[in-house]
């Protein structure tokens, strides 16, 4: 008879008439009341078989209408609430590993696009200075990135430049050539000055010496000629004058008894016969003759005096 008839229990349902048991519940389903079909659990939650309700999915995991379990946010997403129907993707800059509640800032000294599992580090070149990078920035030039993973770049040294942006090291600059802290290009020392490696500074050619631009030393002006401090060239000494070795910063006046063209390393003597009291004189008609009756055996006499009588005879 009908009163025989039992209603289902809760977790269980009968859609059939005459049915002699009621059926489980699956998973995904649940029943809470005495009922003729199970009821689907909602976006976020999920349940046994035999449910009289679903539970919530933890923060961290999510499921779809239907489902007898939850599933963990893949890396690179997370979820913050319970009851969650999808993941959200980590936003550049943040990384997270499966389960995440929530994503991670990437260190300074790396970076990570959107959805990352996981922060690669600033390539060689490049740095990143704060922490939730999502690109690193190239180093400018006159500075570089020796390594990978940095947070700043470095100043290139002191006679050392970089060029172009994303530098991994500085090139020293050449000789004759200098630059300050974080150049990016050498300055060429110009001509009256020189440099050595790894300058700052040009500096200035000595008295006696001389350069063209780009000098890494300065040479030796040749006898015969002088200069002042920073030349580019020697000056060719004045007739009347002479320079008997290298390196001088000046002239001497040739002396009584002697004389010089321009450009003289010696004063040529007026010859025996002569005598010549001028100095710095320019050529050989100051050597004036000794009187007749007189002589002067030896050169570059300088006073009439030395004009001697001839021996009687």
């Amino acid at each position: 008879s009908m009163s025989s008839c039992l209603p289902c229990p809760p977790g269980y349902a009968s859609s059939v008439t005459g049915a002699s048991e009621c059926t489980i519940c699956s998973g995904g389903k649940y029943s809470n009341v005495q009922g003729t079909t199970c009821l689907t659990c909602t976006t976020g939650t999920y349940s046994n078989a035999g449910a009289i309700a679903c539970s919530d999915c933890a923060a961290g995991s999510y499921s779809v209408s239907g489902s007898s379990s939850c599933s963990s946010c893949p890396a690179g997403t997370y979820s913050s609430d319970v009851r969650s129907g999808f993941c959200t993707k980590c936003v550049a800059g943040k990384y997270s590993s499966a389960g995440s509640l929530s994503c991670s800032s990437c260190p300074a000294g790396s970076y990570s696009s959107e959805g990352s599992s996981s922060c690669s580090l600033c390539v060689a070149g490049t740095y990143a200075s704060s922490e939730g990078s999502a690109s690193c920035t190239k180093c400018s030039a006159g500075s570089y990135a020796g390594s990978f993973g940095l947070t700043s770049c470095q100043l290139c040294a002191v006679g050392y430049y970089a060029g172009a942006v994303a530098a991994v090291s500085c090139v020293v600059c050449p000789a004759g050539s200098v630059a300050v802290e974080g150049s990016s290009a050498c300055s060429v020392c110009s001509g009256g000055t020189y440099a050595l490696s790894t300058s700052s500074s040009c500096i200035s050619c000595a008295a006696g010496t001389y350069s063209v631009s780009g000098a890494s030393s300065c040479l030796a002006c040749g006898a015969g000629s002088f200069s002042l401090s920073g030349s580019t060239t020697c000056r060719v000494c004045s007739a009347g004058t002479f320079a008997d070795s290298t390196g001088l910063s000046s002239c001497e006046v040739c002396s009584a008894g002697s004389y010089s063209s321009g450009g003289a390393s010696s004063c040529s003597l007026c010859p025996s016969g002569t005598y010549s009291t001028s100095v710095q004189a320019v050529s050989s008609a100051v050597c004036q003759s000794c009187l007749a009756g007189t002589q002067q055996p030896s050169m570059g006499a300088s006073s009439i005096d030395s004009c001697l009588s001839c021996a009687a005879g």
